[in-house]
This record gives C-alpha cells, structure tokens and sequence, in this order.
C-alpha cells in the first residue's frame, strides 16, 4: 500500500522465518525484522534477513520491546558490531503493546500494577513499547584504525 500510495518500487515479502529455513532466491537492499524479544531471537532474525542483502550493502529495521530484552542489549551490541551493523537512528515511542499476562511472571506484575492503577487506566493505557532500530549494513570489513591511546563508548 505504502509504494502504491507514493508510486515507488517496493517489493514485500512476508516470510515466517522458523519455519522456512531455507534461503530466498532474491537478494534484498533492505529488511524489515519483527523477531521474538530475545536474544536467541533477535540474532536469528538478523542472520536470516543479512543472509539476504546484497553485495551492494542494505539497510535493516529491527524492532526490538526494550522491556523484555533489558541488559542483554549488550550482548547484541557486540553481535551488530561483529555483523558490520550501524545503528543510523533509533525511533521510540511510537510502538506499544497491551500488557498480556501469559508466564507467572507477568501475572505478578500485573497483580502489582491493578494496586498501584485502575483498571480503566490499565485498559486505555498499552504498557509495552518497543523501539525501531534502523542499521546500515556494510557488506565489507572496514579497515582498522590504529589509535594512540584506548577508546572508550559508554551507553
């Protein structure tokens, strides 16, 4: 609907990753990912849809819940590096779930919310966000700098 509407030529592909293990026959300038909020799934999804970018490089959109994936971020962070993935932009605010109590622990969570808010608050109110990483994907290993002293990055 999207490349209709603005007359440009975008070709989708909806594709249940598990299942399909296999490899497309196309090669993409770009995907647009969903996984499970894990790590496991995360680093799943992205091998697949970098399996399927061109030699020419590409674009990839995660979107990643950051309540569920907490402080394993850091271990994707390593795993983008290493995927020769740069973060371009990240976009919150602007995805949101309803809260679903499916383990235990969401359960306890819930119970703890519905003291602290009403129930009329709870229902209006989705309580789950996710963000839109947006990376460029660089197909060739960048050269090395040498630097006189360390770098560091904080977060």
């Amino acid at each position: 609907q999207f490349s209709k509407k603005f007359n440009l030529k975008i070709e989708t592909k909806k594709i249940e990753i598990e299942s399909s293990k296999k490899k497309l026959k196309d090669k993409f300038c770009g995907v647009l990912l969903n996984p499970v909020y894990t790590e496991r799934g995360v680093k799943t999804f992205m091998k697949f849809g970098l399996s399927h970018l061109s030699q020419d490089g590409g674009f990839v959109f995660l979107e990643l819940g950051d309540e569920v994936i907490g402080n394993r971020f850091l271990f994707l962070q390593d795993f983008f590096t290493k995927n020769r993935l740069i973060i371009d932009e990240v976009i919150t605010d602007k995805v949101y779930y309803p809260y679903l109590e499916v383990h235990q622990e969401d359960k306890i969570l819930g119970k703890r919310l519905r003291e602290i808010f009403d129930e009329k608050f709870l229902e209006k109110n989705p309580r789950l966000g996710a963000a839109l990483f947006c990376f460029e994907y660089i197909p060739f290993l960048p050269k090395k700098r040498k630097t006189k002293f360390p770098m560091y990055a904080y977060l």
